[in-house]
């Protein structure tokens, strides 16, 4: 049994130097960072996979990303799509492809992260001494209930009938809350151009360790069809806050997935309680201005958790994972709290580069 690794400068070779996984399968041999903003070095191996016999046992990929912490960067490789073939299951290939990344990666002296990861790969990562931070929570507001009725109720027709008393409480409940109050506040949308001119605008406090100390690290993560948001007083003298609302489809696995979902993506606020209050109260009003069932977010920021949940956002424990590693010799202070992190959807958003 062999480990074997591709690297970014051998992509156009794979055929000649690859030849076994090419003919298993001819697309694990192309990056998913095509369009990456991070440069990436000819050295970099983004896949790893195992191989006995002629046969492939498991692969896993990498993408390079970079976390910053005041004036401090570090590079990061973001490890995703572990595939054990089921022949070969039983035989600890995650745990041998996670072992073989994390030693590519401690002699590139770049920290291995994970997010959004499966239970038996939690597993895994509690195994080779990953710091593992829990469930990052998300935050949800409901504006129509039916997909998640049907779900409990196991009926569609009846699910459409409780939800007609159940939106209208949950409507008026926002409306007790001021939830979608906008008063004091101006939300335009802005050109993913215009993000990175006003992203110097709003200075944030604190030291968390984040993915957004450059704008250009940001406004490569938005997709098209994504919406960039400014909000400002309503005089439109000061910038409050931004933010990046995608929509989206059911997670996987729902039995009955919410298919008119918008997530704020990422933000940026001034660290005041106003400028979280307003972050939760423009999601709101976009919620229902834009006519969709749920709208959700997913933050390790206690501030922003707190304002969400005044305007009437349920928490749910099962959010996002995330795991890290850092390689020997590499100090990380202060990173061992899920709010020492800036945790956000677009922090793990790597491999959905366009």
């Amino acid at each position: 049994m062999e480990c074997r690794v591709v690297r970014y400068g051998e992509k156009d070779r794979v055929d000649e130097l690859h030849r076994e996984l090419v003919a298993f399968d001819r697309s694990l041999g192309e990056p998913k960072f095509p369009g990456n903003p991070v440069p990436s070095d000819p050295r970099f191996p983004f896949l790893f996979y195992y191989i006995e016999g002629g046969e492939i046992l498991g692969t896993r990929r990498a993408i390079p990303d970079l976390v910053c912490r005041g004036s401090h960067s570090f590079p990061l490789a973001w490890g995703f799509d572990t595939v054990v073939q089921p022949a070969a299951r039983g035989k600890g290939i995650g745990t041998k492809l996670v072992a073989a990344q994390v030693a590519e990666f401690d002699k590139r002296d770049e920290i291995c992260a994970a997010a959004f990861s499966a239970a038996p790969m939690m597993r895994i990562y509690r195994k080779m001494g990953f710091t593992v931070l829990g469930f990052v929570p998300r935050h949800a507001l409901v504006r129509k209930s039916v997909s998640f009725l049907t779900s409990k109720l196991g009926s569609a027709g009846l699910a459409r009938i409780a939800s007609v008393p159940v939106d209208l409480a949950l409507s008026a409940r926002l409306r007790m809350r001021k939830a979608r109050n906008l008063d004091g506040l101006a939300v335009r949308t802005v050109e993913a151009g215009q993000w990175q001119e006003l992203w110097q605008e709003i200075s944030e406090p604190g030291d968390a360790y984040r993915w957004d100390d450059r704008a250009a690290w940001v406004a490569g993560r938005i997709q098209r069809g994504d919406t960039c948001y400014a909000v400002r007083s309503s005089d439109g003298n000061r910038l409050i806050a931004l933010f990046v609302l995608r929509d989206r489809q059911g997670e996987p696995g729902e039995a009955h997935p919410v298919t008119s979902r918008m997530t704020m993506m990422h933000y940026k606020y001034d660290g005041s309680g106003e400028g979280a209050s307003a972050l939760a109260r423009a999601l709101a009003s976009r919620l229902y201005e834009d006519r969709k069932s749920v709208a959700d977010i997913i933050t390790s920021d206690p501030r922003l958790q707190s304002h969400l949940a005044k305007a009437g956002f349920a928490r749910r424990e099962e959010g996002m994972t995330f795991v890290f590693r850092a390689p020997p010799g590499m100090a990380l202070p202060d990173a061992e709290r899920q709010s020492d992190w800036k945790l956000t959807h677009f922090c793990s958003d790597g491999f959905l580069f366009p």
